[in-house]
């Protein structure tokens, strides 16, 4: 199936999409989709999308994308668990991270994206916390703006 599809009236249940790159953040996402599709007893979509413009030059080879892909496969087997798979599906492809999660995430419950680290806006004027605010970074964005589902986005703090 290219995409979860959700037919109004079915008894088909939605699935929990979750976008995976290995770092912290999309951990803690997975870690809160995982929890959060067993909740309501629902499939769970882990998205890895390897962005081919992330390589120096158009015939590199992808070989550090797949490297990436097995770190990324073994870090949703030791969060989740080997005995939960079944109810897992994991998606590796080639190509814009924005445009694949969008496209995976139609008819979905939701869509579950992990809040970089690295995004903060400096201190508010007038603001009383002194600390950084979190913003979000442009996948994130463009999910929230082109999704056709709730867009949940989740911190590393979340995760247990």
């Amino acid at each position: 199936m290219a995409r979860s599809e959700f037919a109004a009236g079915s008894d088909f249940n939605p699935p929990i999409v979750v976008g995976m790159d290995g770092g912290a953040p999309s951990l803690a996402a997975l870690a809160w989709a995982h929890d959060e599709a067993a909740a309501h007893d629902a499939p769970l979509v882990v998205v890895h999308a390897v962005d081919p413009r992330s390589h120096a030059a158009t015939y590199a080879p992808v070989s550090a994308g797949v490297e990436q892909h097995a770190e990324v496969a073994g870090g949703v087997k030791a969060l989740i668990g080997i005995e939960a798979l079944s109810r897992v599906e994991h998606v590796c492809e080639v190509g814009v991270p924005s445009a694949m999660l969008v496209e995976r995430s139609r008819g979905a419950r939701m869509l579950v994206l992990g809040q970089s680290a690295h995004h903060h806006d400096p201190v508010r004027p007038g603001s009383d916390s002194g600390r950084l605010e979190p913003s979000l970074g442009a996948v994130s964005r463009a999910c929230m703006a082109l999704a056709e589902c709730p867009v949940v986005v989740v911190t590393a703090a979340h995760r247990a």
